[in-house]
């Protein structure tokens, strides 16, 4: 059923309707958006009289068109535009539009100098049937401690206004400003149309030719209107040479006929679109003693230097930025002596915007003789080493690494690469990541990255998302597998998406032909504006490797210094087995073991108050109070003395030695992994009881009261009626 909302909307002709074809006659292959072929004539079948004027009428146009494009040379088709509304953001819910107000800050702030993050003259208007996507306005929701409580629960509980959210077990948030109707929409391409550009003239070549030179990196675009022979697959065409005013489906860049070359953007399609750039995934809080799994790896395999590999003695292109004590990142890369020319190009892009570059070579023998240069087998080992070869350039600088592509340029200096340049919070990773826009709920947080460009800070986040990497790549079964594929898979089904903080690049960050080129400003090039190579990936699946053991997460924090740094699958279950039964007797039996040193009592125990994230959760520590008094008064402020609350994200910093805690067999008699909800919530059997003044509760004037309602302070709270006849029932049972 649709749901109605406020919307940003805006109504503008469907993507590419306007799109001119140019179809010659036998061109093949067949340009993307062209025509279909007039399909071979199916048989007739005999049709009721009343459907013969109809068939008639479409034989007629059927002739007309293909007797056209037997006369004419060329056909141009221009698609008529088809309005279709595009909403960009959807606010609170509403019934008419005179609710729809737009708020005060996406008018922006001309006195400071702060542009309106929309256009002014933006539609904000209340629609209805709209699609219903299961969110509401916390976002999207999380576990804080998925041992307690899974990423589905809380996302399933805590979006629907109606359901019961454990705020101690789950948090929300608005990543990428999907829920900030402030947040800014991005421009859309104003690439101009084939039709609306220039017949080519002197003047205009001359300027292309001017640019060409003035830009070093990439193509400029062609200026005037594609000629016959143009299309969106042989966009390519030559202005200086032996094949001047030709075009061609590869670059002619670095040819020896064509000496200056444009590229047709106009016919290119343009880049998928998203209203909202959404920046990255935030990594998780960490909670005490959290580990993370270490995989099965050939050991051999694992380091360039265990590869036989000693980079310390290669050849290296590097830029004079190098030798800047100022430099907040360095750009890397490997490359054989095939790849020399592009290398160089690569690092002196780099010294045109201000970037520390160096450039390593592998020899053409790197690998041994079985694996020489040019071999897949060594094209496989420098794909497989890439991960240990970025943590090896961040031991050796000491500082963030950027690893590129031997075939990548630089058009400007790249700001995402500084601290403090990314929105709300730092990254431990940036990558780009060709679904980083997607909101679906099924493909929001299944990345499809691209490692082309890869950058990778020198926190221990980082690192260990660099060293699972390069475990996984040393896998058996990964070593012929794309790169890639294998981070995906690490990110996804290995959990390491929410162990770190991720930025998803923009498209100017790598831009490639051609489909995220036409309206890309960029600022990273693949390959002088060339399609990426024909050299296909390995058929070789990504596997994510049995997990063999397990690693502190920040080793450091005061509850894990007497802990071991890495422990087997087996010493895992043991210690978290251990650690539950010792946070449930300390939060529900108050037996809590010596503080670790320098340990600090969990906010639940601190003398004073505690305000809980979800009240319900409260139980009694003291004698003098129920659990149903603690869930009441602990909506506010909750006495620590008498009340404790959130055992989901209770933890009991110790370093006692295991043999001084006894655990039970069973273990801790919480549930580990929540239960499903029940179709029906149980009836509460009735208390004989009730409270009559705020902050009692029945049980607890049915605990307290049943035996003395007359005394002044039940009498003034409870109302306990027929409390003689319950009294000397449960005398009579008690004496028995």
């Amino acid at each position: 059923m649709g749901v109605s909302a406020c919307v940003v909307n805006e109504v503008q002709a469907a993507s590419g309707s306007r799109r001119r074809v140019v179809a010659s006659l036998g061109m093949t292959p067949r340009p993307r958006w062209a025509p279909l072929p007039l399909r071979p004539t199916p048989t007739l079948t005999l049709l009721p009289t009343p459907y013969l004027p109809a068939l008639a009428l479409a034989l007629a146009l059927a002739l007309a068109l293909a007797l056209a494009l037997a006369l004419a040379p060329a056909l141009t088709l221009v698609l008529a535009p088809t309005p279709t509304l595009t909403l960009t953001k959807v606010g609170p819910a509403c019934v008419k539009s005179e609710e729809c107000k737009r708020p005060k800050a996406s008018f922006g702030n001309s006195a400071e100098g702060v542009p309106a993050p929309w256009p002014l003259n933006q539609s904000y208007t209340c629609f209805k049937n709209l699609p219903n996507y299961g969110r509401a306005g916390p976002g999207e929701c999380f576990s804080k401690n998925t041992l307690r409580k899974s990423d589905v629960w809380c996302n399933s509980m805590c979006t629907q206004l109606w359901l019961q959210c454990d705020l101690s077990s789950c948090a929300c948030t608005d990543e990428g400003g999907a829920w900030n109707l402030s947040a800014p929409i991005q421009p859309h391409d104003d690439t101009s149309l084939p039709e609306d550009l220039p017949v080519r003239s002197v003047d205009l070549k001359k300027e292309v030719m001017e640019e060409w030179r003035a830009t070093p990196s990439g193509l400029p675009p062609c200026r005037w209107r594609p000629k016959r022979g143009c299309t969106n697959e042989t966009q390519y065409e030559c202005v200086k040479g032996h094949s001047t005013g030709e075009c061609a489906g590869t670059n002619w860049f670095g040819s020896d006929t064509c000496d200056i070359s444009c590229v047709h953007v106009s016919l290119l399609n343009p880049v998928p679109y998203y209203a909202l750039w959404r920046s990255g995934v935030e990594a998780r809080p960490l909670i005490p003693h959290q580990r993370h799994p270490r995989y099965k790896h050939d050991s051999d395999q694992l380091t360039p230097a265990k590869r036989g590999i000693h980079l310390s003695k290669s050849n290296v292109l590097m830029s004079r930025f190098c030798r800047s004590e100022e430099n907040q990142f360095v750009g890397v890369s490997l490359y054989s002596p095939k790849y020399e020319v592009d290398a160089i190009r690569l690092v002196g892009s780099c010294e045109r915007v201000g970037v520390c570059c160096k450039a390593m070579q592998l020899s053409s023998d790197a690998f041994g003789s079985g694996a020489p240069e040019g071999s897949e087998a060594f094209r496989f080992q420098v794909i497989s080493m890439k991960p240990s070869f970025i943590w090896e350039q961040i031991k050796a600088t000491e500082l963030p690494v950027v690893y590129l592509d031997t075939d990548l340029e630089f058009h400007k200096f790249p700001e995402l690469f500084q601290r403090g340049s990314w929105p709300k919070y730092d990254r431990d990773v940036a990558l780009f990541n060709f679904w980083a826009n997607e909101t679906r709920l099924d493909t929001k947080d299944r990345p499809q990255i691209g490692s082309a460009v890869a950058y990778f800070n020198t926190t221990r986040r980082a690192k260990k998302v660099l060293e699972a990497w390069a475990q996984a790549m040393a896998y058996g079964p990964n070593q012929r597998a794309p790169d890639d594929q294998v981070l995906d898979t690490l990110l996804t089904e290995g959990g390491w998406l929410h162990r770190a903080s991720y930025g998803w690049l923009p498209s100017g960050y790598l831009r490639l032909m051609p489909s995220f080129y036409r309206g890309v400003d960029p600022i990273i090039e693949h390959d002088h504006g060339s399609e990426p190579g024909l050299l296909k990936h390995s058929e070789a699946k990504p596997k994510l490797p049995p997990v063999v053991g397990y690693e502190l997460s920040d080793p450091k924090a005061p509850a894990d210094m007497g802990r071991k740094l890495q422990v087997t699958v087996e010493e895992f279950t043991e210690e978290v087995k251990r650690d539950e039964w010792i946070s449930y007797n300390c939060f529900y039996n108050q037996k809590c073991p010596a503080l670790a040193d320098g340990g600090e009592v969990p906010d639940q125990m601190s003398p004073g108050a505690y305000h809980p994230g979800d009240p319900k959760s409260c139980v009694a520590v003291s004698k003098y109070v129920t659990s149903d008094w603690c869930r009441q008064i602990c909506v506010g402020k909750c006495p620590t003395a008498m009340c404790r609350c959130d055992f989901a994200t209770f933890a009991w910093p110790t370093d006692e030695p295991d043999e001084t805690i006894a655990v039970p067999e069973g273990g801790s008699p919480m549930q580990i992994t929540p239960p499903p909800p029940a179709a029906k919530a149980p009836k509460p059997t009735p208390a004989v009881c009730t409270a009559v003044r705020p902050g009692v509760g029945d049980a607890w004037c049915d605990k307290t009261c049943i035996s003395t309602p007359k005394i002044d302070f039940c009498s003034s709270s409870c109302h306990c009626p027929g409390w003689n006849a319950t009294a000397s029932r449960s005398s009579s049972v008690r004496v028995l």
